[in-house]
């Protein structure tokens, strides 16, 4: 069974006051941004995470060309195969 408590200010004992408001000024207004991660929305994390995946795979691919350029790797040899399956994912 569950049990719903509701608080309002005719269930606060004594009177109400401006006591517990944070002042506008104070530092730990700064905090906010970054703990919500700014004004970045879900749909913008995505897109930001998915461009950064695809230059990731980019830089590898291009890294992986090169080394089998320099090793004198051609494409579909027993060699570039055992290049390309033991990358780092």
């Amino acid at each position: 069974m569950t049990r719903t408590l509701r608080v309002n200010t005719q269930s606060l004992t004594g009177t109400a006051s401006n006591d517990c408001v944070l002042d506008a000024n104070d530092p730990v207004h700064a905090l906010k941004g970054p703990a919500m991660l700014g004004t970045l929305t879900p749909e913008s994390v995505l897109v930001a995470y998915d461009a950064h995946k695809r230059q990731q795979i980019a830089e590898q691919h291009f890294a992986l060309r090169d080394q089998a350029r320099s090793q004198g790797i051609r494409p579909g040899t027993p060699a570039w195969f055992a290049l390309t399956q033991t990358r780092r994912r």
